[in-house]
């Protein structure tokens, strides 16, 4: 089986020497390294292909917006996941800007960081409870600040829940009856329709307007956030990953990180 390739963006050489060991007994593996974003667009341009890219920024440069917008452009289908100590709101506001799929905090274990990197290449975004109040907080963009669920179809707005559910297209277009190439279409609809770039901006949006995660009752039996895993536990607007066991509401996609 081959191994997710990973590519490090990180400043200090020994950290990134140190995932390498981390990830070497997981399903992913370091591809390549760089110091900063500029240098990953350089990877990237003499053909690096990462499933994602595992990066931070510091927030006095003012060119990493510009950077991973190329970066976007030239690997669309890439992940990016901000691995990074807890951010400030500046930061976080800005890296949701740029498009990322998730944030895992430096604190976090070897396999909380493997699972995330799992979760996220499942199409599933993951983020600490602890930036769940700053997520939810965070700012409409552009033209869309006055789109409401009511701007939506009632398929869009049902497909909106199984994405706050941490779903996956494979298995929303199970549970509607409907083909995969219809739920991404119908997913591309929403996000042009509320201005979002992705699923996570989706979801936060939909949270902040009233659309909440699908019931157990209409899931079935339980709400899964990754095959062979318990079921997720909901911390105001999260998923566990680590901690599955509680008895919160289940459903959302932003998992707790200890």
């Amino acid at each position: 089986m081959e191994k997710g390739e990973v590519l490090v963006v990180d400043g200090s050489q020994l950290f990134r020497e140190a995932l390498v060991i981390c990830l070497e007994l997981s399903p992913f593996t370091v591809a390549d390294q760089a110091r900063d974003l500029s240098e990953a667009l350089f990877l990237i341009s003499e053909g690096s292909y990462p499933e994602v890219i595992l990066f931070d920024f510091e927030e006095a440069e003012t060119s990493s917006e510009d950077i991973v917008s190329e970066l976007r452009r030239r690997l669309p289908e890439t992940k990016l996941l901000l691995f990074t100590a807890e951010p400030s709101p500046n930061k976080l506001v800005r890296a949701l800007n740029m498009g990322i799929e998730g944030c895992v905090l430096r604190t976090v274990s070897g396999d909380i960081l493997i699972k995330s990197l799992e979760l996220v290449c499942m199409d599933v975004s993951v983020f600490p409870a602890s930036l769940v109040p700053a997520l939810l907080a965070y700012p409409p963009q552009g033209p869309s600040a006055a789109a409401s669920p009511q701007d939506l179809s009632s398929r869009e707005r049902e497909i909106l829940r199984f994405i706050v559910s941490g779903y996956q297209n494979r298995k929303i277009s199970k549970h509607l009856g409907i083909s995969e190439g219809t739920v991404k279409s119908c997913l591309n609809g929403i996000l042009k329709k509320i201005d979002r770039a992705n699923r996570t901006q989706a979801a936060t949006w939909a949270f902040q307007n009233g659309i909440m995660p699908i019931t157990e009752e209409e899931d079935g039996p339980r709400l899964n956030a990754s095959p062979g895993s318990g079921n997720g536990s909901f911390n105001g607007g999260g998923i566990s990953a680590a901690d599955t066991h509680g008895d919160e509401p289940k459903g959302v996609i932003l998992p707790r990180q200890v």
